[in-house]
């Protein structure tokens, strides 16, 4: 009877997702979603622990035998089949809604997002495929298009070293952000994102302004400034030279 108890045990889990899981989570939206999801997975990952512990001897001996996914395998699948691939936009959404809401000054459940973020990882079932095309791929993109709004809106506003303090600052929140619920393999990817949109789109125009440009900034002994400047564009690809054409001339 294996070959019939491992097919019962893999549509036994299929259906009790389609029946019970997903109809939760796809009544859920926003933070809701969220924990609903953490709090489903939760109760699958125990209950995929108990049935490999129940049915041992089918992962020792039918499986090994017949070359078939283990019973833990089976399990994980199920939920990524049956559940994830239906909400991933959904549940991606709603993680970036709530980053953004960080972004502009509001507190959020940073332990939430990271049991999230663990689905995603999990579910690549040994590679970074789900979390890099499913979630990471999307928050570049909103990364790129909300600093890309805030840099203009600072330039319209800031002079050059109130737009660099505010550079710097988001910087290093975003930097913030991957060690609190984010994979370290994102850092130098997000930051790429946002170090273009808020100095090298605008560089020629930071350093050239009149009053407040590199030369207003040498010619006022500014050195707090001149020092954050050089910082901040020393971290692009050739940053410097600008600045360095500038001292020239």
């Amino acid at each position: 009877f294996s070959e019939k108890l491992y097919d019962y045990h893999g549509n036994t889990m299929t259906k009790y997702l389609g029946d019970h899981a997903l109809p939760a989570l796809q009544s859920r939206n926003g933070d809701f979603l969220l924990e609903e999801l953490i709090k489903r997975w939760k109760q699958h990952e125990i209950m995929n622990k108990w049935m490999k512990k129940f049915f041992m001897y089918l992962d020792r001996y039918y499986v090994k035998h017949h070359q078939h996914k283990s019973l833990h395998d089976v399990g994980i699948l199920a939920f990524k089949q049956e559940v994830y691939d239906s909400i991933k936009e959904s549940v991606v959404g709603a993680m970036l809604a709530s980053i953004e809401k960080e972004r502009n000054g509001e507190a959020i459940d940073h332990q939430q997002l990271k049991k999230c973020v663990a689905v995603f990882e999990i579910m690549g079932m040994g590679t970074m495929d789900c979390y890099i095309n499913d979630f990471e791929d999307s928050l570049l993109k909103k990364s790129e298009t909300y600093y890309s709004a805030k840099a203009a809106e600072w330039m319209s506003t800031d002079d050059t070293p109130a737009y660099l303090l505010k550079a710097e600052a988001a910087l290093k929140s975003e930097g913030q952000r991957v060690a609190n619920y984010l994979i370290g393999s994102t850092e130098a990817k997000l930051l790429a994102v946002c170090e273009k949109q808020l100095l090298e789109v605008h560089q020629k125009e930071l350093l050239e302004r009149e009053t407040s440009g590199c030369a207003a900034l040498l010619k006022n002994n500014k050195f707090d400034d001149l020092a954050r400047m050089y910082q901040l564009f020393g971290r692009l690809d050739e940053g410097l030279v600008p600045i360095v054409y500038i001292n020239a001339i």
